[in-house]
């Protein structure tokens, strides 16, 4: 036994020769630096104490020849750069006591070591286990998207009542830090996936993981005081509807500051550098300073209260004024004789147990467990990781659907959108396919018009005009030249072979000067224009083949000009 002197080094070799010793007390020395080789011949040790000293790195080779070792003590140092094969040689090693977890992560699972895991991480993963892992990224989505949509329905309704859905937002808008929070921890795990142990301590300290623990505690807290909040305006509407006056905007606003304030204080009262809150975000892998568990850690006083003390008054808050409401409805309905007395009052049941059970299952398990650990009875880890992963967040993807999704506003406003997109989808469709068989016929249409329409109007006899009548198939119809003035519907085409018939068996005498005619190819429409001409006025009015969708064509009228030829009305 060495205990309690001044030594800083140990040399290689430094106990060879003491083959029988059995047990080397090192501990409360002032050891710094151990050497390769230092208890090198130390065949028969059983127990090395190396607690309480300056150590800071074991380099491979420290623990060489310690092969009967069973007991082994690296407690209460400064351990920070450790080998990964430095115990390799200790074959018969029974105990191991360190600093922190991840040196229990070097030996053999059998080994009893010390520090225990917490009660997320493992030596691979930040959440060992993959249920958990992934109820985190289902429930932190649904605490997001579901929060988001809630804020945006909010801003967008105007609301008759503008402190209920105020009061509303502000419980989204705390829930939705929960949803980041939960993010952050379900990002971080897939980032340390399968090294997350050498990176364990790093993480635990980092500015990142104290401002996770510092969203959780802020959104769990608001979220409480805000359904305390919420549940009031509702008492005092029901209950005291003529005694006290409603609260005001003016009024809400003040409070829900007053609240945000608060919360904002208790959670980053820890972040303050006080040593009794050292590491108070950092006591387990997911950064919550919720205590549930028997060990007694810096800053366990001020989490009791703020977990277990203003929740669990709160929560009795909620549980008393939901009741009270119910008895008051029911004994009024009562009162007044209602005919659906029974069914409005098992709905504001239904409704009430649902509020009153989501509050509680979700803080009274927390309230419990916090409980039995102050009274000494230990939590299984399991437990622990299931009720701070699962069950406390669980409200914040629980209150989108209750408050907000769930209500007959919302729901109703939902399915009105609804049917509208589905009317409009249809509709589109339609006149999509509707569309898409006209645009066939009226390529037909334009080029039987083409053949109807392309005519001379000069007599026969004319020889410069009967040439044009010669060559008017070779006239090429030009139909970005012709256009109308006429707003008429759509044609058939029949009418149109019928008119341009018509046109045709139409006389001009010989010495009548031959009138300018303004056609359209257009299926649509087709007019003629002149003062001179008897069918000068004719409009075509030409109807769809689809009874419901009617195309309006609106062209403006054009004359077509040409040096060699005019096109005229015979």
């Amino acid at each position: 036994v060495i205990k309690g002197n001044r030594l800083k080094n140990i040399e290689a070799f430094g106990f060879y020769g003491m083959s029988s010793l059995k047990s080397l007390d090192l501990s409360n020395q002032m050891l710094e630096n151990i050497s390769q080789n230092a208890f090198l011949g130390l065949r028969s040790l059983l127990t090395l104490d190396l607690s309480h000293n300056n150590l800071y790195k074991l380099e491979d080779g420290v623990f060489n020849g310690l092969h009967s070792l069973r007991s082994l003590d690296l407690s209460n140092n400064f351990l920070s750069i450790i080998s990964p094969r430095v115990f390799n040689g200790l074959t018969s090693l029974q105990v191991l006591a360190t600093d922190e977890f991840k040196f229990c992560c070097l030996v053999n699972p059998s080994i009893q070591c010390s520090p225990e895991p917490d009660e997320f991480s493992s030596c691979e993963d930040l959440m060992s286990n993959i249920v958990l892992r992934f109820c985190i990224w289902v429930l932190g989505v649904i605490a997001l998207i579901g929060n988001v949509l809630v804020l945006i329905w909010r801003v967008k309704l105007r609301a008759t009542n503008r402190v209920h859905s105020f009061l509303i937002s502000n419980l989204a808008l705390g829930d939705l830090l929960m949803g980041v929070y939960l993010m952050i921890i379900a990002c971080v795990d897939f980032y340390y996936r399968g090294v997350y142990i050498i990176y364990d301590n790093n993480w635990k300290k980092s500015n990142l993981c104290k401002l996770a623990g510092f969203l959780s505690t802020l959104s769990s807290e608001s979220s409480v005081f805000t359904l305390t909040v919420i549940t009031l305006d509702r008492f005092i509407t029901i209950i005291f509807p003529f005694r006290i006056n409603r609260m005001k905007l003016s009024q809400t606003v003040a409070i829900m500051l007053f609240i945000w304030f608060l919360c904002i204080c208790i959670a980053g009262i820890p972040l303050l550098n006080i040593d009794y809150f050292d590491n108070f975000y950092g006591r387990s892998g997911v950064c919550l300073a919720l205590h549930i568990t028997h060990h007694r850690p810096n800053g366990w006083e001020y989490s009791v209260f703020v977990y277990l003390v203003l929740n669990l008054t709160s929560l009795a808050l909620i549980a008393v004024a939901y009741i009270w409401m119910f008895l008051f409805a029911h004994s009024s309905r009562r009162a007044a004789r209602s005919v659906d007395v029974g069914k409005t009052d098992s709905t504001m049941a239904r409704r009430i147990m649902i509020i009153v059970f989501t509050d509680f299952f979700c803080w009274m398990p927390i309230i419990i467990l916090g409980l039995c650990s102050l009274h000494g009875i230990k939590i299984p880890s399991q437990v622990y990781a299931w009720v701070a992963v699962f069950i406390l967040p669980l409200n914040a993807a629980l209150n989108p659907v209750i408050y907000t999704l769930s209500t007959p506003l919302f729901l109703g406003g939902a399915k009105r959108n609804m049917f509208n997109f589905h009317a409009s989808f249809l509709h589109s469709e339609t006149q999509r396919s509707s569309l898409g068989s006209y645009s066939c016929q009226n390529n037909e249409a334009k080029n039987r018009f083409q053949r109807a329409f392309i005519l001379d109007t000069s007599p026969p006899h004319n020889k410069r005009n009967s040439k044009r009548f010669k060559d008017r198939n070779k006239t090429k119809f030009n139909e970005n030249e012709l256009t109308s003035e006429s707003n008429s519907k759509n044609s058939r085409l029949e009418e149109s072979h019928r008119l341009s018939a018509r046109f045709g068996r139409t006389k001009l005498s010989s010495k009548q000067e031959s009138p300018k005619l303004i056609v359209t190819a257009d299926p649509c429409t087709s007019r003629a224009k002149n003062s001179q001409h008897p069918d000068s006025n004719l409009e075509l009015k030409i109807r769809s083949r689809e009874s419901k969708i009617y195309k309006q064509c609106n062209y403006d009228q054009v004359e077509r000009k040409d040096d060699n030829s005019k096109i005229t009305h015979v």
